[in-house]
């Protein structure tokens, strides 16, 4: 296995526990659903209803971008290492 055939299948790894927890479509509603709150921000306080809302949707939107960070480091790793072996031998 190549450095680079090891860092696609980092990438499709990534791309997968992305999807399995928002899929696109929920990452589209999420973002119009972002725009709907902080629009009404110009009007208003959120509710506690919508403050709770904006919360789960902050920590939803940081488990996707901690994804990426730990697929940016796994690939980063792989990079670094020298023998087919090590390659072939590494997972994140």
């Amino acid at each position: 296995m190549t450095k680079e055939s090891k860092i696609s299948q980092i990438k499709r790894e990534a791309a997968e526990r992305i999807n399995e927890l928002l899929p696109a479509w929920k990452q589209s509603n999420l973002n119009a659903r972002a725009n709907e709150l902080n629009a009404i921000r110009f009007d208003r306080e959120l509710t506690e209803n919508e403050q709770s809302e904006w919360q789960s949707m902050l920590n939803t939107w940081q488990a996707v971008k901690q994804i990426r960070i730990d697929s940016n480091a796994a690939e980063n790793v792989v990079k670094a290492l020298d023998t087919t072996e090590e390659i072939e031998a590494f997972s994140w």
